[in-house]
């Protein structure tokens, strides 16, 4: 298999699939988003892209290992979104142990239901 270049011709958000256009030329190439880097942000329109040719299980042409040429990459954010947000649930978790062992709240605060 060889690597070849083309450009996203179009990507559908929702369904989770797009169609790469050979720099090359030829006929559009079907890629799924399985088939697309995980290290890169989500593919869009107009993308410039590597991949390889391949047959899929029904016999048609698609593309595999689909890559960004340049750029496109995942700067961390979502992780650090992710992390903060543990962060300051564990916090707030701590701080409302606290007050309810140190009993500066009352128990029917703390617990919803009946335990009778």
């Amino acid at each position: 298999m060889n690597i070849e270049n083309g450009i996203i011709s179009n990507w559908n958000k929702e369904k989770g699939y797009g169609f790469i256009t050979p720099k090359s030329g030829g006929r559009s190439l079907f890629f799924h988003i399985n088939d697309y880097s995980h290290q890169h942000k989500h593919p869009i329109q107009n993308l410039i892209v590597q991949y390889y040719a391949s047959i899929d299980q029904k016999g048609r042409v698609c593309a595999i290992d689909v890559t960004p040429l340049k750029g496109h990459k995942n700067n961390g954010r979502e992780l650090r979104q992710k992390f903060f947000s543990l962060v300051m649930f564990s916090l707030f978790s701590f701080v409302l142990f606290y007050f309810f062992d140190a009993k500066l709240i009352p128990k029917e605060l703390v617990f919803f239901y009946d335990s009778k």
